[in-house]
């Protein structure tokens, strides 16, 4: 089966390390549950990379993202055994931290150990975001922490943040010693975060976005909303989504205003990067491809005809424009007869099962006096 089809589901420690970055700036972040395309790529793209063969990707950005990671991993492995021998190599190692009187777990996605003591653990960044460098980066920290702890023979730990997406490589070393700081750091955060959940709020740009109390977190409007108040908007003192029926109109209203200016403002500054090459610090210039299709089917199939069935070939073309459909069934019926023509239509398809009534949508429109 290819190991891609499939994805084991881990389960997350309550402060994970990948978490602690949060928790550290709001001790009352809650991490939201579900996924997204770009994690979902990253799970595949990780797979790919443990199993050492990009081939089993099928989107060709992901092939070379994983590509680009074995890549750094056989050069670094290569300069690295000039000195010392490779003994052993754990993929989707779980590591475990016991700072003080709190338990936190992890899973780290390569750790190699050497002969002579050192070891180095590679961790694959495959999104679009920036992280923060491997020495000050907690998770990174929160890793070796637990690599020490598991592997006591253990002197020194070369880490690596491997961003693919981003070309960059960020490297930090940490010594056996540096393991106090490390635990004082963790058990800190982790403690706040046990006694001060629900108390003490810090809305920070890149922590909030991902919280499940953003659209209740009352510091978090007091500093977002801000716009609202100087476009003329009033701001509800209570910004919790179970206030009075007045309260959540008014933050309707400020969603809306908020949703408008943010879209239109990530327009306009991505124009002026690209039109006139503005700088924007923190930010580069990217891009993502979008899929390929074909725009005239018959046009295609004619080119392709010799490679594939006229069966294969309708499987690939995954919809059909029901208004066009019914445009040209109109076209071909007599005056006065072109409603009851799309009618039969319809009831052809129905009968056949291949139409499929599309979702319905709901929305809140404002009542308009």
């Amino acid at each position: 089966m290819n190991p891609l089809s499939s994805s084991t589901s881990r389960p997350h420690a309550e402060h994970s390390p990948s978490a602690l970055k949060n928790y550290e700036a709001c001790p009352s972040f809650k991490g939201r549950s579900g996924t997204n395309p770009i994690a979902e790529a990253g799970t595949r793209i990780h797979t790919a990379i443990e199993n050492g063969d990009p081939s089993l990707l099928a989107d060709e950005v992901e092939r070379s993202l994983a590509e680009w990671c074995l890549a750094f991993l056989a050069d670094n492995r290569g300069k690295k055994s000039v000195n010392a021998k490779l003994v052993a190599s754990h993929q989707e190692v779980r590591v475990e931290m016991s700072v003080g009187d709190f338990y936190t777990y992890g899973t780290s996605d390569l750790v190699d150990l050497y002969d002579d003591g050192s070891g180095v653990l590679y961790d694959w960044k495959t999104g679009y975001g920036s992280v923060e460098d491997a020495e000050v980066n907690v998770q990174v920290q929160a890793y070796a922490f637990g690599v020490f702890a598991r592997f006591p023979e253990l002197r020194n730990l070369d880490c690596y943040l491997v961003l693919p997406r981003r070309g960059e490589i960020t490297y930090a070393r940490y010594a056996r010693a540096d393991m106090e700081r490390v635990q004082l750091r963790i058990s800190t955060i982790i403690a706040r975060a046990k006694e001060s959940a629900g108390k003490i709020f810090n809305p920070k740009e890149g922590v909030c976005d991902y919280c499940a109390n953003q659209g209740s977190c009352k510091a978090l409007a007091e500093k977002a909303l801000l716009i609202g108040s100087k476009s003329g908007f009033e701001v509800p003192d209570n910004v919790s989504l179970d206030g009075t029926p007045a309260d959540r109109a008014k933050l309707l209203k400020l969603a809306n205003l908020l949703a408008n200016w943010c879209e239109d403002t990530k327009k306009e500054l991505l124009r002026q990067a690209l039109e006139e090459g503005a700088e924007i610090p923190g930010y580069k210039l990217d891009q993502r491809r979008t899929p390929r299709t074909i725009d005239n089917p018959l046009l295609g199939y004619d080119a392709v005809k010799d490679l594939v069935s006229v069966e294969e070939y309708l499987l690939a073309c995954t919809r059909v424009s029901m208004p066009q459909l019914e445009k040209f069934v109109a076209e071909r019926a007599p005056r006065g007869h072109k409603a009851e023509a799309k009618q039969h239509l319809e009831d052809v398809l129905r009968g056949s099962g291949a139409l499929r009534d599309e979702g319905v949508i709901h929305l809140l429109k404002p009542i308009r006096s």
